[in-house]
C-alpha cells in the first residue's frame, strides 16, 4: 500500500504542476486574444483551440487531484457522530465513483480515438489530443479512488480497534 500511495503522490504532484501551468496558459492566451482583438484589431484564430486544449487538460488533471484530496462536493446524510455508518457510505460512494470512472475511461478513450481522425480547424492538430484528457484524467481518478477505497476499508475494518464508537 505504501508503494501505491507513493506512486499516487508522484502522479498528484505531476498533475498539480501541469494543471497550474495549463491554467496559467489558458488565462494568458485568453487575455492576449482579448488585447489583440480589442486594441490591435487582430484576431488570433489559434487562440481559441489552444485555450480549449489547455482548459480540457487542466480540468481533468485538476479534477483527479481534487478527487484524491477529497475536495469534491459531498452530501452529508448523517451527523458526524455516526462514524461507522459514514465510513460505510464512503466505501459505497467510492464504488459508485469507480463505476462512473470506468465509463469515463472506456468511452473517453473511444471518443479520443475517433478524434484522431479529425483535425482541428485553426491549428491542424488531431482533435484526439483534446479528448485524450478524459481517459488520462479518468485513469488517475481510478488510481486515486482505489487508494481512498483501500484506506476507508482499512479504517472500517480497524474501527473497533480505534475505539471510535
Amino acid at each position: 500500500m505504501k508503494a501505491f500511495t507513493k506512486l499516487n503522490d508522484g502522479i498528484e504532484k505531476l498533475f498539480m504542476v501541469l494543471s497550474v501551468l495549463l491554467l496559467i496558459s489558458f488565462a494568458s492566451i485568453v487575455f492576449l486574444q482579448i488585447v489583440f482583438r480589442n486594441i490591435f484589431g487582430i484576431s488570433m484564430m489559434w487562440s481559441i483551440e489552444v485555450s480549449l486544449l489547455c482548459f480540457f487538460w487542466a480540468v481533468f488533471l485538476g479534477g483527479a487531484v481534487g478527487l484524491r484530496q477529497r475536495r469534491h462536493y459531498t452530501v452529508e446524510l448523517l451527523p458526524e457522530n455516526f462514524v461507522k455508518t459514514n465510513l460505510i457510505l464512503d466505501v459505497i460512494s467510492h464504488l459508485i465513483v469507480l463505476l462512473i470512472i470506468y465509463v469515463f475511461v472506456i468511452y473517453g478513450y473511444q471518443f479520443a480515438a475517433m478524434g484522431f481522425t479529425k483535425l482541428s480547424t485553426s491549428i491542424a492538430m488531431p482533435q484526439g489530443y483534446f479528448f485524450l484528457s478524459l481517459p488520462v484524467g479518468g485513469a488517475a481518478m481510478a488510481l486515486f479512488s482505489i487508494e481512498l477505497l483501500a484506506k476507508d476499508i482499512t479504517r472500517l475494518v480497524n474501527f473497533k480497534k480505534e475505539g471510535i464508537e
